[in-house]
């Protein structure tokens, strides 16, 4: 190899071919270093579109669904809308029976509390007879002592009587019989 480097410095031609072919060939790494650099970065940005394609694409997907959702969701809605005439009759149906219950309910609490006050008024009138009761009970009882009482001293009145009336039959027949003596 020294003397393939000794016979290239000595001949200035083939000195300039040597270089020219030292020129070729760094041209031509630079060229493959340069194309391998593009590879590389072209490849990086395949893998990083690759990657944003699937992420939009999973975007998509996802507002897809939302988007069937909220046709669904619409579809329900219009049909809501359509019975919308129909709620409201009945709200209106039934505003106008919450008002007569409402009326009837009035009616009622007032009836509730004139029937509360007649109980008052005949809760009152029931004590008040209790208490006549139970006076006219004691005097009805003390007036039944006094009848009593009253029997025992007529019956010994009219034993009494009756003795003396026994008595003095007795004595009117001595008298008599004495008389006819």
């Amino acid at each position: 190899m020294e003397a393939l480097i000794s016979k290239v410095e000595g001949d200035s031609t083939l000195m300039f071919l040597v270089a020219m072919a030292v020129v070729i060939l760094l041209f031509i790494v630079l060229v493959v270093v340069v194309s391998a650099m593009r590879v590389k970065s072209y490849k990086d940005r395949f893998i990083n579109a690759q990657i944003d394609n699937h992420a939009k694409q999973k975007q998509i997907d996802t507002l897809q669904e939302r988007v069937e959702a909220l046709n669904i969701q619409n579809a329900k809605d219009a049909q809501e809308l359509a019975h919308f005439g129909q709620t409201k009759e009945k709200l209106e149906k039934s505003e106008k029976h919450l008002a007569d219950v409402q009326n009837q309910r009035n009616e009622l609490a007032k009836l509730q509390s004139q029937t509360q006050a007649n109980l008052q008024n005949y809760k009152e009138m029931y004590t008040q007879l209790q208490e006549e009761h139970a006076s006219m009970v004691k005097r009805y009882d003390e007036m039944q002592d006094d009848i009593n009482k009253l029997r025992v001293n007529n019956a010994r009145l009219l034993m009494k009587l009756e003795t003396e009336a026994q008595f003095s039959s007795v004595l009117q027949q001595r008298k008599v019989k004495g008389d006819t003596k």
